[in-house]
């Protein structure tokens, strides 16, 4: 069974920069649809790092260790059959921002593989923190994490 960790993205923003992209790659691979497009964690971006070790931790707990390194990437296409190199048509979008998801849940997915493409199943779903409202637009305005303002917010108090 083919399980991952996963945050789902639900921010139209988000969703719509994803198929701005895939609209001008123009490569000949099905876009991933929009209602299946999450967050696969893994490791390299640190805020994704560091919940992928808690992540990890917790998993293990229950018999669960990745089967690969961890890389923390979206999917935005499905490649079946070799295609051109598209390094450079890539390239242009290697500091383009997508705009910011909050995270509100992490789930446990089970992913079965069919010719008409993936289908998904949540196996568990960990609840975040509840945030309130106020927060959650200071980081769409700001451009900072949860974690930067609740420390800002912390150190405010002190």
């Amino acid at each position: 069974m083919r399980t991952f960790v996963a945050i789902e993205v639900s921010d139209q923003g988000v969703l719509n920069s994803v198929s701005q992209v895939q609209a001008e790659l123009n490569i000949k691979a099905k876009p991933v649809e929009v209602h299946n497009m999450h967050f696969t964690v893994h490791e390299g971006a640190d805020e994704l790092e560091k919940l992928a070790e808690m992540i990890r931790m917790k998993l293990s707990q229950f018999g669960f260790q990745p089967d690969k390194k961890f890389k923390p990437h979206v999917t935005i296409f499905r490649v079946k059959k070799k295609i051109e190199n598209v390094s450079n048509k890539l390239q242009k979008f290697s500091t383009y921002s997508f705009g910011k998801q909050v995270i509100s849940e992490v789930k446990l997915k089970k992913s079965e593989l069919t010719p008409n493409g993936p289908i998904y199943t949540d196996l568990m779903i960990v609840k975040g923190k509840e945030r309130n409202e106020f927060d959650h637009k200071l980081c769409k305005e700001s451009g900072d994490t949860i974690t930067e303002i609740t420390a800002k917010k912390e150190a405010y108090r002190q």
